[in-house]
């Protein structure tokens, strides 16, 4: 069985709402010169790119990938050893932005990422991020259960 858990935009929303305003120039300055081609492709890379989550539970690895302009996904699989461990930490993000008049626009994402740590306790990679603590210690459970780890 393969799961694949998304974890959101690589740049935050701001940058993603940004790249797609800069590919929407860019198609408008492809009208008027071949240089609006690079408007285009810098903004869909902006506006696109995402990280995500590969498990297989039955080749007991994992992939954590980087899915460049949305479609083209890099990554490294990693082997789970019997020794490592999952858990879950609280995550709290503000994306912030400035705006030409000073103004700020914090946008807060608040949810725990389920992590996956060596036998040492330093994490190696986020699994997946859930909204509730209840979800959290629920997915740790079955995932840790499926992987039959300790």
């Amino acid at each position: 069985m393969i799961e694949k858990n998304s974890h959101g935009k690589a740049f935050g929303p701001t940058f993603s709402a940004s790249g797609l305003f800069l590919a929407l120039i860019g198609i408008i300055a492809s009208f008027y010169s071949l240089n609006g081609i690079i408007f285009i492709l810098l903004g869909i890379f902006l506006a696109f790119t995402s990280t995500s989550t590969i498990i297989d539970f039955e080749k007991k690895r994992i992939k954590f990938l980087n899915n460049l302009f949305g479609f083209i996904s890099v990554g490294n699989w990693i082997d789970i050893k019997p020794d490592m461990k999952i858990d879950f930490k609280k995550s709290n993000i503000t994306w912030r932005t400035y705006s030409m008049s000073n103004r700020t626009l914090d946008l807060k994402d608040k949810n725990f990422s389920i992590i996956l740590y060596d036998s040492k306790k330093h994490p190696i990679v986020t699994i997946k991020k859930v909204r509730s603590l209840e979800d959290a210690k629920a997915e740790v459970e079955r995932i840790t259960n499926l992987l039959e780890l300790s």
